[in-house]
C-alpha cells in the first residue's frame, strides 16, 4: 500500500498547522490553530541547517504570519515549529 501525503496542513490533539501556498515563489503564509494558549517557536532552515528565520511568541487560539524568503535561493526549506509541547517539521519548496 502506497499513501501519498501532500504536507499542506498537519494535525495534532492540540493544533493544526497550515503553509500555503507550497511550493511558493517567495512568499507563503504559516497558520497555526490551537484549543489553549501555549509557547509558539519556529525556525526556517535551508538544506544545509542554516538558520535563515526565527520567531518566539505566544499564541491563542490562532495565529498567522506571511514569510518572505524573496531573497534566498530555490530550493527546499524546512520549518521546524515548537507549539507548547507538540513539535513539528515541515518542509517549504520555494520556485521563483
Amino acid at each position: 500500500m502506497v499513501s501519498l501525503l501532500t504536507g499542506i496542513g498537519s494535525t495534532s490533539n492540540s493544533s493544526i498547522i497550515n503553509i500555503y501556498p507550497n511550493p511558493n515563489t517567495g512568499t507563503f503564509t504559516l497558520s497555526i490553530e490551537t484549543k489553549e494558549s501555549a509557547g509558539l517557536k519556529f525556525e526556517i532552515t535551508d538544506e544545509l541547517g542554516q538558520v535563515i528565520s526565527e520567531y518566539e511568541d505566544g499564541i491563542n487560539g490562532k495565529f498567522s504570519k506571511v514569510i518572505n524568503l524573496n531573497n534566498e535561493a530555490n530550493g527546499v526549506y524546512f520549518i521546524h515549529i515548537s507549539v507548547g509541547n507538540d513539535t513539528f517539521n515541515r518542509k517549504v519548496i520555494l520556485v521563483k
